[in-house]
């Protein structure tokens, strides 16, 4: 059974790995590199904050506790940094949100601590919060960050070990059908390979790609600015939240800043990263008020990745209508689910029947 990934961020590599260790022949195919679009683009929060209703916060929660799992079963480097977040606002509608949340959060196991402004700041070192203005702090002690390059060239490479075929600067531009199966995919090439089956992972086009097979899904595209520093001491551990910033480690020492969606408004896939765009000098500006360090850092890089958005703002997966073997694995959530979304697609495929968790999710609420 030779199966198809369309797609090379995070859904697409965990799904080649989980394929791969079934026993499945199973090739990638990615229109540029592995990790260079919006997986390697995204702020990579750990989390299932705020994600009702209940069944996708219960996806989002499963998935955080996938990454550890999927670490072992590759047997590399861990790149999932549990080091947990802290939350504040300097507003009242801010803090009552926040308060909210927390109560909601904790009704569902989800533990979410208030603690004070020192307390935040001893476990953060760095920080700078005014107690009269920030009255207290709300900790999410289970939530992190990913290092998402890191993952992705983990699980290719034990996939790779498995038999698993990657294929770079291979997109995907046409797809071949006949009596409601998928038998080829055509690439840029002209070249026209043969398929057993195959999965939609292509995260902002995932839209186009199903358009070429006929298919109409409702993913729209959603571009997202962050602003990388240069190393900053004390190097940071936990992911921050303020009103109109989030800021958490990255891996080479600095400051990752983004998530300001008024920021994110003035940018699009086009934008040249070089020189990085105003808005990044924005949001060292927003960042700088909770964390001084980062003016003598300064900015390193911009990234900019366009982030898919399913219509009603929740995973999608599984089989698409009309098809008995073309499969979608589509979400905004892609470093948090990715590694669980990746084994659930690929038992989906293997079984034949899809596992109770996908079953809200799955494209036939569309239909």
């Amino acid at each position: 059974m030779e199966i198809a990934v369309i797609g090379g961020g995070i859904v697409g590599a965990a799904l080649t790995y989980w394929l791969a260790r079934a026993g499945a022949k199973v090739t990638l195919y990615e229109a540029a590199e592995p990790g260079q679009g919006t997986s390697g683009a995204s702020f990579a929060w750990l989390n299932a904050s705020n994600k009702p209703p209940r069944a996708y916060h219960d996806l989002n929660a499963a998935g955080m506790a996938e990454h550890a799992g999927l670490a072992r079963e590759c047997a590399g480097d861990n790149w999932a940094h549990f080091t947990g977040g802290l939350h504040w606002s300097a507003t009242p509608a801010g803090r009552e949100r926040l308060g909210d949340l927390a109560a909601h959060l904790n009704a569902w196991d989800y533990p979410v601590e208030v603690m004070t402004p020192a307390q935040a700041m001893e476990l953060e070192p760095g920080l700078a919060l005014d107690p009269e203005e920030i009255e207290q702090v709300w900790y999410t002690p289970g939530e992190g960050w990913a290092d998402a390059p890191l993952l992705i060239r983990t699980v290719l490479a034990r996939a790779g070990e498995l038999g698993a075929v990657v294929r770079t600067h291979a997109a995907v531009t046409a797809i071949e059908a006949a009596g409601g199966r998928v038998t080829g995919l055509r690439l840029a090439t002209d070249e026209v390979v043969g398929v057993d089956a195959a999965v939609n992972c292509a995260g902002p086009r995932t839209a186009e790609v199903a358009a070429l097979a006929g298919v109409t899904l409702p993913v729209g595209r959603a571009p997202g600015l962050l602003a990388v520093t240069a190393p900053v001491e004390p190097c940071g551990r936990v992911v921050c939240h303020a009103d109109n910033i989030y800021f958490r480690p990255e891996p080479a020492g600095g400051l990752v800043l983004g998530h300001a969606d008024d920021l994110d408004a003035t940018v699009t896939a086009e934008t040249p990263r070089t020189p990085p765009p105003p808005a990044c000098a924005e949001l060292l500006n927003r960042a700088t008020r909770y964390r001084p360090a980062v003016t003598v850092a300064g900015l390193a890089a911009a990234r900019i990745g366009v982030r898919p958005m399913p219509a009603d703002g929740l995973t999608i997966a599984g089989l698409l209508p009309s098809y008995a073997n073309f499969y979608v694995a589509v979400t905004h959530s892609g470093v948090t689910l990715g590694p669980l979304l990746g084994r659930l697609v690929a038992e989906t495929i293997i079984s034949g029947a899809a596992p109770a968790q996908l079953a809200p999710f799955t494209p036939n609420r569309f239909a």
